[in-house]
């Protein structure tokens, strides 16, 4: 008998300046350190019996062949980010078309599995490019998890159905969020995952249980292990990427004890 998980665990596997705010100095990406912030989470993944989907950038699985391997050698999944950390809305339709699929052909010749999945660089597929959900199932895409059901500056659109649905043929896997007056409380990561305390986490993947639904939580290889060097933004956009990041590990670890949590490819054949 299959076990339908209570959370479904996403990985973003990428450098900490792929957030998508302007630099204000040169940045090189640690790329050892991506490396390293993979095989922690692996590590943390095998303590806690858990599996997830790895969502990986098609420029990094070309420099780190072995790694991609390595993860699915230990049980996890492979899905795709992209090539490049450009957002969706920004690049068009055509320059889209050719980033998926040159991103999962790579990772299925590296991997030798399918790849099934798609996410977004940053959640950028908002309501001036929903056309790429289209694409994806065009181009023979199960699911996406692209879509932010809370607008802020960067992404997102406000109202969207915030647990995971079907449009057309195509699974859209939003990340969790919580009923709350006027706006939906974002908890599924990123920087919410980071500035909200684990209590309302676990207090949202109980409330999420309790109605058969699962957490879907996602974080990235730099917010296990950050790199020795920080990239230059403004204090703003310093804020958000920093802010807890020394506690990010332990918070995903209780989190992960608190319940059983799967990849998206897990939860949907179950």
């Amino acid at each position: 008998m299959k076990v339908v998980p209570n959370g479904i665990l996403t990985v973003d596997v990428e450098d900490i300046s792929c957030a998508n705010f302007p630099l204000q100095a040169e940045y090189t990406p640690e790329e050892k350190n991506i490396e390293k912030g993979v095989k922690e989470i692996l590590a943390l993944l095998a303590s806690t019996q858990s599996r997830a989907t790895f969502f990986i950038l098609g420029e990094i699985a070309k420099k780190k062949p072995a790694l991609v391997k390595e993860i699915v050698k230990s049980k996890n999944k492979v899905a795709s980010h992209g090539m490049t950390h450009r957002l969706v809305y920004q690049i068009g339709s055509k320059e889209f078309r050719r980033e998926i699929q040159d991103s999962r052909k790579l990772l299925e010749d590296i991997s030798g599995e399918r790849v099934i999945g798609y996410r977004a660089p940053s959640w950028s597929i908002d309501e001036n490019s929903l056309w790429a959900l289209d694409i994806l199932q065009e181009e023979g895409f199960l699911y996406d998890s692209s879509i932010f059901p809370v607008k802020n500056f960067l992404y997102g659109i406000d109202n969207f159905p915030p647990y995971p649905h079907q449009i057309g043929k195509l699974w859209e896997i939003p990340p969790s969020t919580l009923p709350f007056p006027r706006k939906r409380l974002p908890i599924g990561g990123g920087a919410y995952f980071r500035f909200f305390p684990a209590f309302l986490i676990s207090q949202g993947l109980k409330w999420l249980s309790r109605r058969k639904i699962p957490l879907v939580l996602y974080f990235h290889t730099w917010e296990i292990l950050p790199p020795e060097k920080l990239p230059a933004y403004s204090l703003f956009h310093q804020l958000i990427v920093t802010h807890n990041l020394s506690c990010l590990k332990n918070k995903v670890d209780r989190i992960l004890e608190m319940g059983k949590f799967f990849s998206i490819e897990e939860y949907l054949d179950a």
